[in-house]
């Protein structure tokens, strides 16, 4: 197993972005996981359930297109996305002994929101030394790409829903 786990902290600047305002944000779901991922490749499969592809990694040789399952759900003031049947396409044979995993959780604070995100891989027994850290570096690209749709996108979207 290899795992990656980050503090994303979203500073907001904006007196409007009280504790209680930034939750009742999260608490609507839907909502914050949209502006997290691309609307594109995310389909919703029920209340605070969905399915995303997401944009392919490129790693040496491999174009690798991650599809996850996630479940949201807003516990306190805080919002919770979990993976579950995920997939990574573009990888031979090395896909079906390969697992892919998230955890994210952001929770209000004053003119902030507070993030932790985790990402893992379960690689094969068989899987040579290597693939550790290529697979450590594409985590990296992971979340990477969740830091950045948490300072883009949600932040857009929250600033322009607050009251």
């Amino acid at each position: 197993m290899v795992s990656r786990c980050r503090q994303c902290p979203l500073q907001l600047n904006d007196p409007r972005a009280t504790p209680e305002r930034l939750a009742t944000y999260l608490a609507l779901v839907d909502r914050p996981v949209a502006a997290l991922l691309d609307r594109r490749k995310l389909q919703q499969l029920g209340f605070g359930r969905f399915r995303y592809s997401s944009q392919p990694l490129r790693l040496l040789k491999y174009e690798l297109v991650p599809t996850l399952e996630l479940q949201a759900c807003c516990q306190g003031a805080s919002l919770h996305l979990l993976s579950d049947r995920c997939r990574i396409a573009g990888l031979g044979r090395w896909a079906d002994g390969l697992s892919f995993g998230l955890a994210a959780d952001l929770r209000p604070g004053p003119a902030r929101l507070d993030g932790l995100a985790t990402v893992w891989v379960g690689l094969p027994s068989t899987a040579p030394g290597w693939c550790r850290s290529l697979a450590a570096r594409a985590l990296d690209q992971v979340l990477d790409r969740m830091e950045r749709r948490l300072r883009r996108g949600l932040a857009k979207d929250l600033l322009a829903w607050l009251p």
